[in-house]
Order: structure tokens, then C-alpha cells, then sequence
């Protein structure tokens, strides 16, 4: 298990805050179960209602993310998604995106040429296959497995932004470490204030 979480999880709760972490990886559905469930204590990510009716959100945020467009390389010249803007201009071509994505659930769910894969590398296999127009997502993360995959010459982002979102550390309401919050919004502070923060963001571009 690597990312940027993870290295903002090991600098914070483990350095900063002496606690041993361990990392377990899951479909993200499952990994929502889980602290649902109390078998495991907390994630990352965007704390939409339902996700705060069973876990405590820190008050710092742990990453911004402007939501962007990814299409293939092929796509570019002949579909004009440059002059997408909003939501509601997606309706007009085939969005991939990943059940357990919060946002693309509340934002997308809607549109009537939308498909759902298990996971993220799912998606962008299909996208750079040419089988779906546009994938919509965080450059930060997006970037990341693009490159992890090796698919840096079929899929392309765009400069545009529909949406910010903030993802926060969520803990599990019956989790032992429910009450390390304000603590842990005091370290990851500090460690943003540092420019360590920026060091991690900058290594996964």
C-alpha cells in the first residue's frame, strides 16, 4: 500500500502522533462497510451526509481537490469536451466512473449515459481503450494511477473544473480513536504550515 494518503497518515498519526497504522486495501465499498461496521477505524475521503451518520470528520481538511476531466488522447479534437462547464454538459457523452465514489454518486448518478466499474483502475482501462468519452476525477489521485498503469499516451486531462471538494480523515463513531480529532487537526496543521505537505502532494504529479 502506497499514496498520498498513506504517507499523510504515517507523517501525522504515526510520526507526529505515535500511533501504529496499518494500511489495508479494499473495493472502496467494502472499505466503507468496514468502518460502518467497526472492523476497521477510519478512511479518507469526501464526508458526505450518510458517511457522517457513522463516523466523526476532522475540521482540517487532509487534501483539496478540484474535480477535472479525463478523456482519451483520440477524443480531444473531435468531441470539443473543452467546453464543458457543468455537470448538466456531461449528459452528451459516455461517462465511466467507480461505485464507492461518493461524488460521482451524488453528482453523476443522474445522467443517463453513465456506467459504474468496481474501481478506478477499471475506469481509466476502459476510457484509454476508447470504449467511454470522459472519466471525471482528482488530478491529484487520477495522475497517479494513470502513471501507475502506464497509460500517460492514451489518456489526457483537461483544464477544466466542475467542482472542489475536501477529503477529511473520517473516524469511526464507535472506533476507540474517535476522540483524537482535535489533536490530529492540531498536527496536520502544523505539517501543512511546515510545506512537508506540498513536499508529498509534489511527489505524486
Amino acid at each position: 500500500m502506497r499514496g498520498i494518503y498513506i504517507d499523510i497518515a504515517d507523517e501525522v498519526l504515526g510520526e507526529r502522533m505515535g500511533f501504529k497504522i496499518t494500511h489495508k486495501g479494499y473495493s472502496w465499498k467494502r472499505a466503507q462497510l468496514m468502518v460502518q461496521k467497526n472492523n476497521a477505524d477510519a478512511f479518507i475521503t469526501t464526508p458526505t451526509i450518510e458517511r457522517k451518520t457513522y463516523t466523526l470528520v476532522s475540521t482540517v481538511p487532509v487534501l483539496r481537490f478540484d474535480m477535472a476531466l479525463f478523456t482519451h488522447s483520440k477524443c480531444m479534437a473531435t468531441l470539443n469536451l473543452d467546453k464543458v462547464k457543468t455537470i448538466e454538459d456531461l449528459n452528451k457523452f459516455r461517462t465511466i466512473n467507480y461505485f464507492g465514489n461518493g461524488w460521482a454518486k451524488q453528482n453523476l448518478a443522474g445522467m443517463a449515459a453513465i456506467d459504474w466499474v468496481p474501481t478506478m483502475e477499471d475506469a481509466l482501462n476502459l476510457l484509454s481503450r476508447n470504449q467511454y468519452d470522459v472519466y471525471v476525477g482528482a488530478p491529484q489521485t487520477v495522475r497517479y494511477y494513470i502513471k501507475t498503469l502506464g497509460l500517460q499516451d492514451r489518456i489526457i486531462e483537461l483544464p477544466n473544473v466542475l467542482d472542489t471538494i475536501y477529503h477529511h480523515l473520517c473516524i469511526g463513531k464507535n472506533s476507540p480513536f474517535k476522540d483524537i480529532l482535535p489533536e490530529f487537526d492540531q498536527k496536520l496543521k502544523a505539517f501543512r504550515d511546515s510545506g512537508k505537505l506540498l513536499k508529498i502532494y509534489e511527489q505524486y504529479q
